[in-house]
């Protein structure tokens, strides 16, 4: 990158006069150069393509700089496809001039060559490098054109070099990011990274490989697009993901699921898959989807967390199905095979959903036993690891919300108040990102909601309250002051 950057700007000397923005831009790369700060040169390139697209002044002197946009994007930013996009970008606007330069269309063809070659089309690429040599020839030195040919014939031959990177290999690791960027509630970037990281069919690469990385980036995509709110988006992306990763008949209930994919060969990514699509299927009431997707998933479930996942969500589809007695039955299960296998943690998680959903069925407030969501609560916070998925403040706010409509309201309100104190302490640490902010805004909501309810339930019970009539809203205490 540093020598093709250094080849233009010796190349350019007189029209960097005549034509200065475009060699202005080249001008202030130099600084990003000599200190080898690579996001400094994108930073300036992107500003300033963006810039020139914007003010609509692109023109074929501004092809050199898409050509040292379209390397740097495919050596730094491991993004071959935009390489690509980048490349034929600066292509088409030389062909906009009356004479295109021969200097600008061979360095041009050699940023699509390498794009191509690392995106695994090596016949195009070699295609295009052959085209290409006798133009470097001309244009540079013998060494380079004869170095570009040697690397022709190593595409032809179906072989990457050195100075390339495996399509397979790029598009794992900016899949893995993305997968870590949602692991950071940060949404966006977890889906540029994703659309980034898909790999196209018919690319030359081994299908399983394709298929691997592409579950990856669907897993990303889905379950970005769900925490967004775009269920019916992320439920169709995860179905994607799913026909690709099935043959078909995989629908059918009770049919064995045939495998495209070993499901070893995911790192558990073919469970995460099924899981969220069940999820997002809960949520449109596409029961027979979830329950599907889930049966297929059990299997699959590696770790103790994604297993207790996988009951979780079935009990939480049993209740939206009214199989009320099922539903516990199988916490209660899990809860006594956590317990066996020595996981207080996920005993105590079980036994709290079945309170929970206990209460939540009562027709009436007074129905609900408090005693048993009290115990429950105490039992889940006690119990809690600090590795644990769910927090201390997650329990005490669940139970929160149906206690204060209780005759426990006071112990509710306790719960609300430790609750907001616990998820205060864990995310006020001022490195959120603006979607875990706005998260954090609405859950602070839910909990103030939750205490001002309680707080006015508490209130109508002083003789000297003026309440409107409306339960647990509204209420005025008037206290004299001596």
């Amino acid at each position: 990158m540093r020598r093709l950057i250094l080849c233009v700007l010796l190349a350019f000397p007189v029209a960097a006069q005549t034509v200065p923005d475009p060699f202005d831009v080249v001008d202030q790369l130099t600084p990003f150069i000599a200190a080898d700060d690579m996001e400094g040169i994108y930073a300036t390139l992107s500003r300033a393509v963006l810039a020139a697209r914007e003010t609509d002044s692109l023109s074929a002197d501004w092809s050199f700089v898409f050509s040292l946009f379209s390397d740097h994007v495919r050596v730094y930013k491991n993004d071959p496809a935009y390489a690509l996009r980048i490349a034929e970008e600066g292509m088409d606007l030389l062909g906009q001039g009356a004479a295109p330069d021969p200097q600008m269309v061979a360095l041009l063809n050699w940023s699509r060559a390498y794009a191509l070659a690392d995106l695994g089309r090596l016949a195009e690429a070699a295609e295009i490098a052959r085209v290409t040599v006798p133009q470097l020839r001309q244009a540079f030195d013998d060494k380079t054109a004869d170095d570009f040919l040697a690397t022709a014939n190593t595409w032809a031959r179906g072989e990457l070099t050195t100075f390339n990177a495996s399509a397979e290999v790029t598009a794992q690791t900016v899949a893995e990011q993305a997968y870590e960027a949602a692991n950071a509630s940060d949404y966006g970037r977890a889906l540029t990274l994703a659309a980034q990281a898909t790999l196209p069919d018919g690319s030359g690469l081994p299908p399983d490989a394709v298929l691997r990385v592409n579950t990856t980036a669907a897993v990303v995509r889905g379950r970005a697009l769900y925490q967004l709110g775009r269920v019916a988006d992320a439920q169709a992306a995860l179905l994607a993901a799913a026909e690709a990763l099935l043959q078909p008949g995989w629908r059918a209930q009770g049919a064995t699921p045939v495998w495209r994919l070993d499901p070893a060969q995911t790192d558990g990514r073919g469970w995460e898959v099924l899981f969220w699509l069940a999820r997002c299927a809960l949520d449109t009431q596409d029961y027979p989807l979830a329950e599907r997707a889930l049966e297929i998933a059990a299997p699959l479930s590696p770790t103790r967390e994604q297993e207790q996942s996988t009951v979780f969500l079935r009990n939480a589809l049993a209740n939206a199905q009214g199989r009320f007695a099922q539903a516990d039955a199988m916490l209660l299960e899990l809860a006594a095979k956590s317990r066996s296998a020595g996981d207080a943690h996920g005993a105590a998680t079980a036994e709290f959903y079945v309170a929970r959903n206990r209460a939540g069925r009562t027709e009436t407030w007074a129905e609900v036993d408090t005693a048993e969501m009290i115990r429950a609560t105490d039992a889940a916070v006690s119990a809690r690891q600090q590795d644990e998925a769910l927090n201390a403040d997650f329990f005490q706010v669940e139970a929160a919300s149906y206690l204060v409509n209780t005759d426990a309201v006071a112990q509710g309100l306790a719960y609300a108040r430790a609750g907001l104190a616990g998820w205060k302490a864990r995310t006020g640490n001022g490195t959120a990102t603006e979607i875990e902010t706005a998260g954090d805004q609405l859950h602070t909501r839910v909990i103030v909601d939750i205490l001002l309810y309680g707080a006015n339930r508490l209130a109508e019970r002083d003789p000297r309250a003026i309440c409107p009539g409306d339960t647990g809203t509204g209420c005025v205490i008037i206290v004299d002051f001596p």
